[in-house]
Protein backbone atom coordinates (compact mmCIF):
# COMPACT_ATOMS: atom_id res chain seq x y z
CA UNK A 1 0.00 0.00 0.00
CA UNK A 2 2.80 2.43 0.83
CA UNK A 3 4.28 1.80 -2.62
CA UNK A 4 0.98 2.63 -4.31
CA UNK A 5 0.70 5.86 -2.33
CA UNK A 6 4.27 6.76 -3.23
CA UNK A 7 3.67 6.02 -6.92
CA UNK A 8 0.64 8.29 -6.94
CA UNK A 9 2.79 11.36 -6.36
CA UNK A 10 3.73 12.12 -9.97
CA UNK A 11 0.12 12.00 -11.04
CA UNK A 12 -1.22 14.72 -8.79
CA UNK A 13 1.31 16.27 -6.46
CA UNK A 14 0.56 19.72 -7.82
CA UNK A 15 -3.17 19.28 -7.29
CA UNK A 16 -3.39 17.37 -4.04
CA UNK A 17 -0.60 18.59 -1.82
CA UNK A 18 -2.10 21.49 0.09
CA UNK A 19 1.38 22.31 1.37
CA UNK A 20 2.73 22.82 -2.13
CA UNK A 21 3.79 26.35 -2.83
CA UNK A 22 3.83 27.92 -6.30
CA UNK A 23 7.58 27.21 -6.30
CA UNK A 24 6.92 23.53 -5.57
CA UNK A 25 4.27 23.40 -8.26
CA UNK A 26 6.67 24.78 -10.85
CA UNK A 27 9.40 22.39 -9.72
CA UNK A 28 7.05 19.41 -9.86
CA UNK A 29 5.89 20.33 -13.36
CA UNK A 30 9.54 20.73 -14.45
CA UNK A 31 10.46 17.31 -13.03
CA UNK A 32 7.48 15.67 -14.75
CA UNK A 33 8.43 17.25 -18.09
CA UNK A 34 12.05 16.13 -17.72
CA UNK A 35 10.95 12.56 -16.94
CA UNK A 36 8.70 12.50 -20.03
CA UNK A 37 11.55 13.90 -22.17
CA UNK A 38 13.99 11.25 -20.89
CA UNK A 39 11.50 8.44 -21.61
CA UNK A 40 9.36 9.69 -24.54
CA UNK A 41 8.44 6.19 -25.71
CA UNK A 42 8.03 4.57 -22.30
CA UNK A 43 5.33 6.22 -20.18
CA UNK A 44 5.82 3.68 -17.38
CA UNK A 45 9.53 4.52 -17.09
CA UNK A 46 8.74 8.24 -17.29
CA UNK A 47 6.15 7.88 -14.54
CA UNK A 48 8.59 5.98 -12.31
CA UNK A 49 11.41 8.48 -12.89
CA UNK A 50 9.05 11.36 -12.18
CA UNK A 51 7.67 9.64 -9.07
CA UNK A 52 11.12 9.15 -7.63
CA UNK A 53 12.27 12.69 -8.35
CA UNK A 54 9.11 14.34 -7.04
CA UNK A 55 9.09 12.21 -3.90
CA UNK A 56 12.71 13.23 -3.21
CA UNK A 57 11.78 16.88 -3.82
CA UNK A 58 8.81 16.76 -1.45
CA UNK A 59 10.79 14.91 1.20
CA UNK A 60 13.34 17.73 1.20
CA UNK A 61 10.67 20.30 1.96
CA UNK A 62 10.08 21.26 5.58
CA UNK A 63 6.38 20.55 5.81
CA UNK A 64 4.11 20.43 8.83
CA UNK A 65 2.55 17.15 7.67
CA UNK A 66 3.90 13.66 7.97
CA UNK A 67 5.06 11.87 4.83
CA UNK A 68 2.05 9.56 5.21
CA UNK A 69 -0.34 12.51 5.24
CA UNK A 70 1.31 14.00 2.16
CA UNK A 71 1.17 10.64 0.40
CA UNK A 72 -2.51 10.33 1.37
CA UNK A 73 -3.26 13.76 -0.08
CA UNK A 74 -1.41 12.95 -3.25
CA UNK A 75 -3.16 9.59 -3.58
CA UNK A 76 -6.54 11.30 -3.20
CA UNK A 77 -5.62 13.71 -5.98
CA UNK A 78 -4.61 10.75 -8.13
CA UNK A 79 -7.84 8.99 -7.25
CA UNK A 80 -9.88 12.08 -8.10
CA UNK A 81 -8.15 12.47 -11.46
CA UNK A 82 -9.22 9.01 -12.57
CA UNK A 83 -12.53 8.69 -10.74
CA UNK A 84 -13.88 12.12 -11.74
CA UNK A 85 -11.49 13.70 -14.25
CA UNK A 86 -11.17 10.90 -16.78
CA UNK A 87 -14.95 10.40 -17.01
CA UNK A 88 -15.38 14.17 -17.48
CA UNK A 89 -12.89 14.25 -20.36
CA UNK A 90 -14.51 11.22 -21.96
CA UNK A 91 -17.95 12.82 -21.58
CA UNK A 92 -16.60 15.77 -23.60
CA UNK A 93 -15.84 13.21 -26.32
CA UNK A 94 -19.36 11.78 -26.15
CA UNK A 95 -18.34 8.62 -24.27
CA UNK A 96 -19.91 7.95 -20.89
CA UNK A 97 -17.68 6.02 -18.51
CA UNK A 98 -19.72 3.99 -16.05
CA UNK A 99 -17.93 0.69 -15.51
CA UNK A 100 -14.46 2.24 -15.31
CA UNK A 101 -15.03 4.56 -12.30
CA UNK A 102 -16.64 1.68 -10.39
CA UNK A 103 -13.76 -0.66 -11.25
CA UNK A 104 -11.19 2.01 -10.32
CA UNK A 105 -12.91 2.61 -6.96
CA UNK A 106 -12.93 -1.13 -6.30
CA UNK A 107 -9.24 -1.70 -7.02
CA UNK A 108 -8.31 1.51 -5.13
CA UNK A 109 -10.43 0.74 -2.07
CA UNK A 110 -7.58 -0.23 0.27
CA UNK A 111 -5.35 2.82 -0.31
CA UNK A 112 -8.43 5.06 -0.40
CA UNK A 113 -9.50 3.84 3.05
CA UNK A 114 -5.97 4.24 4.38
CA UNK A 115 -5.80 7.79 3.03
CA UNK A 116 -9.24 8.60 4.42
CA UNK A 117 -8.01 7.75 7.90
CA UNK A 118 -5.00 10.06 7.61
CA UNK A 119 -6.57 13.20 6.11
CA UNK A 120 -9.93 14.78 5.35
CA UNK A 121 -10.64 13.00 2.06
CA UNK A 122 -13.84 14.91 1.33
CA UNK A 123 -12.12 18.30 1.52
CA UNK A 124 -9.20 17.18 -0.62
CA UNK A 125 -11.41 15.62 -3.29
CA UNK A 126 -13.60 18.73 -3.43
CA UNK A 127 -10.46 20.89 -3.72
CA UNK A 128 -8.96 18.76 -6.51
CA UNK A 129 -12.10 17.82 -8.41
CA UNK A 130 -12.45 21.07 -10.42
CA UNK A 131 -8.94 20.52 -11.87
CA UNK A 132 -9.22 16.77 -12.34
CA UNK A 133 -10.26 16.86 -16.00
CA UNK A 134 -7.33 19.16 -16.83
CA UNK A 135 -5.04 16.68 -15.11
CA UNK A 136 -6.51 13.64 -16.87
CA UNK A 137 -6.70 15.16 -20.36
CA UNK A 138 -2.95 15.07 -21.21
CA UNK A 139 -2.72 11.42 -20.19
CA UNK A 140 -5.71 10.53 -22.35
CA UNK A 141 -4.17 12.46 -25.25
CA UNK A 142 -0.89 10.55 -24.85
CA UNK A 143 -2.80 7.25 -24.72
CA UNK A 144 -4.75 8.05 -27.87
CA UNK A 145 -1.61 9.20 -29.69
CA UNK A 146 0.34 6.10 -28.71
CA UNK A 147 -2.55 3.93 -29.94
CA UNK A 148 -2.97 6.12 -33.04
CA UNK A 149 -6.66 6.59 -32.30
CA UNK A 150 -9.11 9.30 -31.34
CA UNK A 151 -9.81 10.43 -27.79
CA UNK A 152 -13.31 8.99 -28.08
CA UNK A 153 -11.92 5.60 -29.14
CA UNK A 154 -9.43 5.68 -26.26
CA UNK A 155 -12.32 6.39 -23.88
CA UNK A 156 -14.36 3.56 -25.38
CA UNK A 157 -11.39 1.22 -24.94
CA UNK A 158 -11.04 2.22 -21.28
CA UNK A 159 -14.74 1.62 -20.68
CA UNK A 160 -14.82 -1.69 -22.58
CA UNK A 161 -11.77 -2.87 -20.64
CA UNK A 162 -12.76 -1.23 -17.35
CA UNK A 163 -11.31 -3.81 -14.98
CA UNK A 164 -7.93 -4.14 -16.65
CA UNK A 165 -7.70 -0.38 -17.21
CA UNK A 166 -8.47 0.28 -13.55
CA UNK A 167 -5.99 -2.35 -12.39
CA UNK A 168 -3.29 -0.89 -14.62
CA UNK A 169 -3.83 2.62 -13.27
CA UNK A 170 -4.01 1.41 -9.68
CA UNK A 171 -0.72 -0.43 -10.07
CA UNK A 172 -2.23 -3.86 -9.46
Amino acid sequence: MRTLLRLAIVATAVLACSACTPDNSAEIERVKAEARAKHPNDPVAAEKAGNDAIFRHLEQQKLSQTPEQIAAQVFLGYYTKYFYGLPAVCAEQGVKLQAFPQAFATVSRSPYEAARHLVNATDIIEHVRPSSANSARPELIRLSQSANTSLADACAFIETNASSSAEGLAGC
